[in-house]
């Protein structure tokens, strides 16, 4: 099961395409959430990121945001062209809430499948609560837990930690290393040459 979920992870696209018009944010925008959202109770930093986001950014296509079938963003370059498919909103989430000192033990992107049609959609998971993560999606402002979530079914969580497979909704591990999915290596790859050229 683990490396038929891992290939539609890499070649399926996002099926839940929410097309409304988004204000674009600045980077001053992003930094101002930064500073505010550090120390922020868990609770608080979810809903924070997760309203900047889902308001903030348009939803588009990778082959129009960026002229190919299958691509995963850094957070750098969603807020650079103010758009993105669900894999993007949710990998500029999940490194958000990381840098403002939400443990990663806790969070997962989770690849799930979306009704009606069982369109394929990546998401984050908030896992406090193991047997019902919170779900921070790009489709939807309010924070819920799967177990509320029946238009979902969780299918693979990860994070630079390891791989889950869930089933019946609770997360079994399957592996120490993520790097098994070719777009999350390529993606933390392209993040730490980003990070190089930062670096004085």
């Amino acid at each position: 099961m683990i490396w038929i979920a891992l290939a539609l992870l890499i070649l399926s696209g996002c099926g839940a395409a929410d097309k409304t018009m988004k204000r674009i944010p600045t980077h001053q925008a992003y930094k101002d959430l930064l500073r505010t959202a550090k120390g922020m109770p868990d609770s608080e930093a979810l809903d924070s990121v997760n309203r900047f986001f889902n308001t903030r950014i348009r939803y588009a296509a990778d082959l129009k945001s960026w002229g190919k079938p299958e691509y995963w963003a850094t957070p750098e370059e969603v807020l650079d062209r103010g758009q993105g498919d669900c894999e993007d909103f949710a990998i500029a989430k999940f490194f958000t809430l990381k840098w403002i000192g939400v443990e990663e033990d806790l969070l997962n992107l989770v690849y799930c499948r979306i009704a009606p049609g069982d369109r394929p959609h990546v998401v984050v998971g908030y896992l406090a609560d193991a047997d019902s993560p919170l779900i921070l999606d790009s489709g939807a402002d309010e924070i819920a837990p799967a177990s509320e979530r029946s238009d979902l079914s969780l299918i693979l969580g990860f994070n630079s930690r390891g791989l889950w497979v869930f089933r019946d909704g609770i997360r079994h591990k399957v592996s120490t290393n993520a790097k098994q999915l070719r777009p999350w290596k390529e993606l933390m790859q392209r993040m730490s040459a980003d990070a190089d050229k930062e670096t004085p």
